[in-house]
């Protein structure tokens, strides 16, 4: 019994797949048994075990009614699971003002990752979430995160708010305008210098928002909506005149 329980948490810590050897099917039915649809895909592709303990399909809509709204998105999501069975905003607004600080972070970081205009601004508006707040383990503001890719929906809600701080630093003392000048993006590097962002501001490397673009400019603009070509000759024209 101490044997069986011991490979139990095994398999349920995410240890090697070695430490799974000797291990029944009669016990890894067992074990999938008490997990739901999802957690039971994950462990079987995890453990690299036979497609006959995945579950039905019926299973997992199943176990989808019984998730949160955050997690029925990321699952719908990641098993391409019809859009049909998304949350509604009712079921979202709820589930909003029942997770945890840490959690609405993490949800509203991946939200403004995703360009996903909607869920941020019921995060923002619907919560009253602090816009200048830190949501990453670098401290960086959803402002930052918005900066750095190039879809503009977020970031035009997000520096429309007459309470952005444009300039506020994460822990490398970066602002928002050096991760624009990270993605090559001459629209947001534009409407940050066109908001008061500092082009001479300094990071803990001693290296300023131009820096970043110099650093980037040999990949090229190979992604769309990437100019760092233009950013360099945007910031230098500033820097020349002095703003």
């Amino acid at each position: 019994m101490t044997n069986k329980i011991l490979k139990y948490n095994d398999f349920i810590n995410e240890n090697l797949r070695d430490k799974m050897k000797g291990v029944s099917e009669e016990d890894i039915q067992s074990i999938l048994k008490n997990l739901n649809a999802f957690d039971k895909i994950d462990k079987i592709k995890k453990y690299n075990l036979s497609n006959e303990f995945l579950p039905s399909k019926e299973d997992m809509l199943n176990d989808l009614k019984k998730l949160n709204a955050f997690d029925k998105i990321d699952n719908i999501n990641k098993y391409n699971l019809s859009k049909d069975l998304l949350p509604s905003k009712e079921e979202i607004k709820d589930a909003l003002k029942t997770i945890d600080d840490y959690k609405l972070k993490e949800i509203l970081s991946d939200c403004i990752e995703e360009n996903n205009i909607d869920f941020v601004k019921y995060i923002i508006d619907d919560t009253g979430f602090d816009i200048n707040a830190s949501i990453t383990t670098n401290n960086s503001t959803p402002l930052m995160v918005s900066s750095k890719n190039n879809q503009n929906d977020v970031f035009d809600f997000l520096i429309s708010k007459d309470d952005i701080i444009i300039d506020k630093q994460n822990n490398n003392k970066e602002t928002a305008l050096f991760f624009a000048c990270g993605g090559g993006i001459l629209y947001k590097v534009k409407k940050l210098v066109e908001m008061g962002a500092n082009v001479y501001n300094e990071s803990v490397s001693n290296k300023l928002p131009i820096d970043i673009v110099y650093e980037f400019q040999k990949y090229g603009d190979e992604y769309e909506n990437t100019d760092f070509n233009g950013v360099i000759k945007y910031l230098e024209g500033k820097m020349k005149k002095g703003d």
